[in-house]
C-alpha cells in the first residue's frame, strides 16, 4: 500500500490502520494532522469591546512597593495585594494627560488579550480596573530574573571564539536553545488563537530563577479579527518582519 493521503489518513479504517502500524512516517503524519484538527476548534481571542467600562477598585486593594519598570505610555511597580496576600506586579499608565484616547483602548486590549492566553510561557493577568484618580491598570504574576538578552550576553562573553561555555549560573548554549524553543512553543499557542505578538525580541524574555521562560509585553499584538489595524506600523525595527514593516 502506498502512503495514503492526507483526508484517508484522518478517516482510517482497517487497512490504513494496519498500514500506519507498519509505517513510521505515516504514524508521524497522522499525529500532525490530528493535532492540527484539535488546535482548530480553539476559541480564537476576543478583542476587547469598544466603548466598554472598566470598574474602578477600592484604593486600598494595592500598595505601592516601588517602581518595576517604564515605558513609553506606561509604568510598572511593584505592589502588595493584603486579599490575596501576595506581591504582584501592576501596569498602569503613566500619569499626566493623554494625547487622546487611543493609548487607554490599547492598553485595556492588552491586559485582555494577555489574560485570553492562557499557556505557561505566558504571563498571566489577574485583574483589570481603575486607579482612584481613573487610570486602568492591570496586574499580573511578578517575575523575578533577566531577560534572554541579559543571559545570551552572558554566555556569549564567558564563551571563546571556538568554545562554548557555561556561565556561573549554568547557563550555556543548549539552555539558551532549549529556552528558545519554549518561546516558540508560547508563540505557537498565541497564533493558534489568532493572535500575534509583533514586538518579540529578546528583552521581552524573561527567564526566571526557577525555569521560567516567559514572553512579556503584548501592548501591540494584533488580533486576526480586527480589521482596522491594517495599515498600522508597531514594534522594534530591528524585529520586525518585512511585512510588518510594510504594514
Amino acid at each position: 500500500m502506498t502512503h495514503p493521503p492526507t483526508e484517508v489518513l484522518l478517516a482510517g479504517g482497517p487497512s490504513v490502520q494496519a498500514h500506519i502500524k507498519r509505517c513510521p512516517r505515516c504514524r508521524i503524519e497522522q499525529r500532525l494532522l490530528m493535532k492540527t484538527q484539535v488546535q482548530t476548534w480553539i476559541a480564537p481571542v476576543k478583542p476587547a469591546p469598544q466603548g466598554e467600562e472598566v470598574p474602578t477598585v477600592d484604593a486600598h486593594r494595592y500598595v505601592d512597593l516601588g517602581p518595576l519598570g517604564r515605558g513609553g505610555m506606561g509604568v510598572v511597580i511593584r505592589a502588595s495585594d493584603p486579599v490575596l496576600c501576595r506581591t504582584v506586579a501592576l501596569k498602569t499608565l503613566r500619569s499626566g494627560p493623554l494625547p487622546d484616547s487611543g493609548p487607554e483602548a490599547q492598553f485595556i486590549a492588552e491586559a485582555r488579550v494577555t489574560a485570553q492566553l492562557d499557556h505557561p510561557g505566558i504571563i498571566p493577568v489577574h485583574a483589570l480596573g481603575r486607579l482612584p484618580d481613573g487610570r486602568p491598570f492591570f496586574t499580573m504574576r511578578e517575575i523575578q530574573g533577566r531577560t534572554l538578552g541579559q543571559v545570551a550576553r552572558e554566555v556569549i562573553d564567558a564563551s571563546s571564539v571556538d568554545t562554548w561555555r557555561r556561565t556561573q549560573d549554568g547557563w550555556g548554549l543548549r539552555r539558551l536553545v532549549d529556552a528558545v524553543r519554549r518561546v516558540a512553543e508560547a508563540v505557537a499557542f498565541a497564533h493558534s488563537r489568532g493572535v500575534v505578538h509583533c514586538d518579540l525580541k529578546p528583552s521581552n524574555i524573561m527567564l526566571g530563577p526557577w525555569g521560567e521562560v516567559l514572553v512579556l509585553d503584548w501592548g501591540v499584538a494584533r488580533t486576526l479579527d480586527v480589521r482596522d489595524q491594517a495599515s498600522v506600523v508597531a514594534g522594534t525595527p530591528a524585529y520586525m518582519a518585512p511585512e510588518q514593516a510594510r504594514g
